[in-house]
């Protein structure tokens, strides 16, 4: 056999009000009409066309376009210029060093020939003509 017992909640709950029910109701519909005006206001407000703003977004771009244009120019100059004078102060020093050794090589040799071999032969010569006299 089944016995039904009803439990006994620990807590009433309150009686349900037709009048709260429509006060909830009457001041959501209420807030909704205040965000509902507030939104077609704000929508309604901007004052540009379609057209306006898509040339607005022309003009931005290419003002943002030849401003990072001409940064980029101004930066690439000086880092090319310190990168170009840093090889070529390079190069320069390793051909001048090129350049420069075959020129002394060049003029020890005539030095060396001048100083030496030819100075002992005018010496013999001299050494010659004074034993010939």
């Amino acid at each position: 056999m089944l016995s039904s017992h009803r439990r006994m909640l620990p807590v009433s709950l309150p009686r349900f009000e037709l009048g709260a029910l429509l006060l909830v109701l009457g001041l959501a519909a209420a807030l909704a009409a205040v965000v509902g005006i507030a939104a077609f206001t704000l929508t309604e407000s901007t004052g540009y066309s379609t057209s306006q703003l898509q040339a607005a977004a022309k003009t931005a771009y290419a003002r943002g376009h030849d401003a990072g244009y001409t940064a980029g120019l101004a930066k690439g100059k000086t880092s090319g210029q310190s990168a170009g004078y840093a090889k070529g102060r390079q190069a320069g020093l390793a051909a001048g060093k090129k350049k420069g050794r075959a020129v002394g090589m060049r003029l020890g040799k005539k030095a060396g020939y001048t100083q030496g071999y030819a100075a002992g032969q005018a010496a013999a010569q001299a050494a010659v003509q004074t034993t010939t006299k």
